[in-house]
């Protein structure tokens, strides 16, 4: 986080241009949310005593929609060394961290491939792939804090029957894409839920 983007090299491949696209967007809004923690709203004291926060314990929270079930394990957070009440998100771009998770390069996510009719490909054999019923995928980032960050996502898929895989669909869209939509909405409840953000 907190990084300027750079392009990289153009493979003047359909199916691959998702993935600079969904790098652009997510590293423009890291580096805003960067700055604005800098300026603004760094957690760093109790909202009750005001003493300065230390490091607390990994968390789990977890959340669903009719769709989606989502439960992130690792969460870092920071606790009052007074014992008031209450875990705070470790920085206030961990949201952003753990949506990150999502990048369109993820071996769990589908290749997208088209412009105004987008095609969802398998990443092995870039055959197109077919609805399937939910599954369940693991994604892994490492966080500001160092530590590891898992989410485990039970969603609705898309099949390969040729390689016999299941992926998540690839984004379509950076505003308006209802499946990430949700999803992104179902991750912000899981790390919203009895846990300080701001």
């Amino acid at each position: 986080m907190g990084y300027l983007w750079k392009s990289e090299s153009s493979t003047n491949e359909w199916e691959d241009s998702q993935d600079g696209y969904f790098d652009m967007i997510m590293n423009l809004i890291a580096n805003i949310i960067y700055i604005i923690n800098f300026l603004f709203i760094m957690l760093k004291k109790c909202r009750e005593c005001g003493e300065t926060l230390i490091d607390g314990p990994p968390q789990e929270r977890s959340a669903e929609s009719e769709r989606f079930k989502v439960t992130i394990k690792g969460i870092p957070t920071k606790i009052c060394p007074r014992g008031c009440d209450g875990f705070y998100w470790y920085s206030p771009d961990l949201g952003m961290e753990v949506i990150d998770t999502l990048d369109g390069k993820s071996e769990n996510i589908a290749r997208l491939k088209g412009f105004f009719r987008y095609r969802q490909l398998c990443r092995n054999c870039k055959k197109e792939l077919e609805p399937a019923e939910n599954k369940v995928f693991k994604f892994e980032k490492k966080c500001r804090k160092g530590t590891v960050i898992e989410m485990i996502i039970s969603a609705p898929s898309l099949f390969c029957s040729r390689c016999n895989l299941y992926f998540l669909p690839a984004q379509t869209a950076s505003w308006g894409d209802s499946y990430y939509g949700e999803l992104t909405d179902v991750i912000a409840k899981a790390l919203s839920k009895d846990l300080i953000w701001k």
